[in-house]
């Protein structure tokens, strides 16, 4: 950053452990230009404030991730200086212990060793690591830090995939919320309005006044909504209000703070999951391999009154699961509802789950049709009539 050098003594200067107090939407605003918080401003001119929410928001989560070991991060340029950290943040994350590496470095050539050994096993996982290596990581190359942490957040908890994770949550959020008009994970959510709406949608009824809510008491509004989502819906608060509320808002942090509801089991997860069983006559139990032969998706639109095929006609030769799943979103857009994945895409074992529940969940905003059949009528001039006798006019409606 020309010019401008962030201190992760400053960031630990907004949180608890530090001794300046909480960062406030005042001092936020006192940085800019105008001295007003102002509304969409582009953050690009102020890497100074992205870094430093980013950095915030990434520490928190790596803390969670870590809770289970208890193991706590400070910060993050000198924690994860020797290795260690991110040794046991990558068997947090993979569910697996790694072999090969110091819980006690001695010296240089043992840290740089241990960084290897995590960023081996992170491109070992699928994940691609692009400009990184371990003697940024020892070095304290914050920027990268911060990259490589992102690489974790979305292949581990908002999920691997070949479509844009913000494409897919951007899809979901504004089919679950559809009132709130969602076009970002940023600004859109510094009133705190969406996000007291997206927990109404989660929970019905406990927080059934959001639209009431005013707009100018954002930061107040976002720390009422995240205590909130933290009591009743166990979601952590990696961020802090007064950063959900600033227009400085780097669109990294809002996404790492809304997939809590988005994840697999999380509470936009669950709620969806309910809703769709409720319209199936068998239930299901994920948004990935349950979908894979189609018949959950035809069985989600024809209960809608959709054209999709009837359970008898659903294939069950894993080869014409395609061709399934073809047919129900081929019937789905008759629906009004635009397919987010192919039907190529959601026939595979690899399914991204956030894909499916998107396409899913536009479902609810479609009115329930009745049945093809019962929208056809044969009209007689006739006051009898016999099978197989011709009729001299058929009206259908």
């Amino acid at each position: 950053m020309e010019g401008v050098r962030v201190s992760h003594q400053g960031v630990k200067a907004h949180t608890p452990e530090g001794s300046a107090g909480r960062i406030t939407q005042a001092g936020l605003a006192a940085r800019s230009p105008e001295g007003t918080a102002a509304k969409g401003m582009a953050i690009k001119g102020h890497e100074d404030l992205w870094v430093e929410i980013q950095a915030n928001t990434f520490r928190n989560w790596v803390n969670e991730t870590l809770k289970p070991m208890n193991i706590k991060v400070v910060d993050l340029v000198e924690d994860l200086r020797d290795g260690t950290v991110l040794c046991a943040l990558v068997e947090a994350l993979q569910g697996r212990r790694l072999k090969g590496w110091s819980p006690a470095p001695t010296n240089q050539h043992h840290k740089l060793e241990n960084v290897t050994t995590a960023l081996q096993a992170i491109e070992d996982d699928g994940v691609k690591l692009v400009n990184i290596g371990n003697v940024d990581i020892v070095n304290g190359n914050l920027k990268l830090i911060l990259g490589l942490i992102w690489s974790l957040i979305v292949r581990y908890q908002i999920g691997r995939s070949k479509f844009p994770p913000r494409k897919l949550m951007l899809s979901w959020l504004q089919s679950a919320i559809p009132e709130c008009r969602v076009s970002n994970l940023t600004t859109d959510w510094n009133s705190g309005v969406l996000l007291s709406a997206l927990l109404d949608h989660c929970k019905p009824g406990i927080f059934p006044h959001w639209r009431e809510l005013n707009r100018h008491e954002a930061v107040e509004n976002c720390r009422r909504a995240m205590k909130l989502a933290h009591r009743e819906l166990e979601v952590p608060m990696v961020l802090e209000p007064e950063y959900l509320a600033s227009p400085w808002l780097d669109e990294l942090s809002g996404m790492t703070y809304l997939s809590y509801f988005l994840k697999p089991g999380s509470p936009g997860y669950r709620t969806t999951l309910e809703w769709v069983n409720s319209r199936l006559e068998r239930g299901i139990t994920n948004f990935t391999t349950d979908w894979n032969d189609g018949r959950v998706a035809n069985e989600l639109v024809r209960s809608l009154g959709g054209p999709a095929l009837p359970p008898n006609r659903v294939r069950k030769d894993p080869a014409r699961w395609e061709e399934n799943n073809q047919h129900a979103l081929d019937a789905g857009k008759k629906l009004g509802v635009q397919p987010v994945l192919s039907a190529k895409d959601m026939s595979t074992n690899e399914v991204e789950h956030l894909g499916v529940m998107s396409w899913a969940t536009q479902f609810r905003n479609v009115r329930p049709r009745p049945p093809v059949h019962d929208m056809l009528r044969v009209a007689l001039d006739s006051t009898s009539g016999r099978v197989g006798e011709p009729v001299s006019e058929v009206g259908y409606t």
